[in-house]
């Protein structure tokens, strides 16, 4: 089971759109798939048109097992969703024992129920949320969209994460930096792209950039993933190769994983 965080700590970078329909992609190859949203704007269960009487906030809250906080999306993919309840959780948190590591707590239990990738959707800020997201995960993919302030965010959440983990010992590997809302005509796309490949490229993969599609927003609303929506959109198309690209890196993945190298954010 491969665990990955879906982070960026700025806004609009396409992290939800991300894990809704990377993990639908995973899910129509055949894995299957958890969706965890740990953000109280709550966009992963209304992207996918799905309510739930329990949500992260009960599991974070309340003693009950993680199956009861589990609802079916689609064929191989179900999710954990938000509300708004999850924005007080920070206050709440707070008052815990081992507040950071609460997520991985209850969840402990996952292992039983035999996912291939769990999919963290976080929300752009550092909070307590998002130290368990990122304490919970073994991976960090990083959302990037095409402009300077994506870039600096990005840099912050490596920075956050690396100073958190030092904390507690604990490795998590970068799986890579994913260019969004690319648009291959402007400039700043490829400048962006470019300072990517300059900067991380020697520690970890830069992802095939996911291009701008109308349809990605437009199967959002209708409460679809863009497979569902429009299998043939350019946005289709850049997931199944997203997903594609993570499979190829699994064995890479593994082999970094018992001996740490550059793409591992260690103490």
């Amino acid at each position: 089971m491969r665990k990955i965080s879906v982070q960026n700590l700025k806004g609009g970078t396409g992290k939800s759109t991300t894990v809704v329909n990377l993990g639908a992609a995973l899910a129509l190859k055949g894995k299957r798939v958890l969706l965890i949203d740990t953000d109280s704007q709550a966009h992963v269960g209304m992207h996918l048109g799905i309510k739930h009487s329990v949500t992260l906030f009960d599991l974070m809250t309340i003693d009950l097992s993680i199956e009861e906080a589990i609802i079916n999306a689609r064929e191989n993919l179900d999710c954990i969703v938000s509300d708004k309840k999850v924005a007080v959780l920070e206050t709440m948190l707070v008052q815990m024992p081992r507040r950071e590591e609460i997520l991985r707590l209850r969840a402990r239990r996952l292992k039983n129920l035999k996912y291939d990738y769990v999919l963290v959707d976080c929300s752009p800020s550092i909070s307590l949320m998002h130290q368990n997201a990122l304490l919970f995960a073994d991976y960090l993919l990083i959302p990037v969209s095409m402009d300077v302030l994506s870039l600096a965010g990005a840099s912050s959440i490596m920075d956050s994460s690396r100073m958190l983990l030092q904390m507690y010992e604990m490795p998590l590997q970068i799986m890579g930096v994913l260019p969004t809302i690319y648009d291959g005509r402007l400039n700043m796309s490829k400048e962006v792209v470019s300072i990517l490949e300059t900067n991380y490229k020697k520690l970890t993969s830069v992802l095939t950039p996911i291009r701008t599609d109308v349809k990605l927003k437009e199967a959002a609303a209708a409460h679809q993933t863009i497979f569902e929506y429009d299998p043939k959109s350019r946005g289709a198309e850049d997931y199944m190769r997203l997903a594609d690209e993570l499979l190829e890196l699994e064995t890479r993945l593994d082999r970094q994983k018992q001996k740490p190298a550059e793409a591992t954010l260690t103490a």
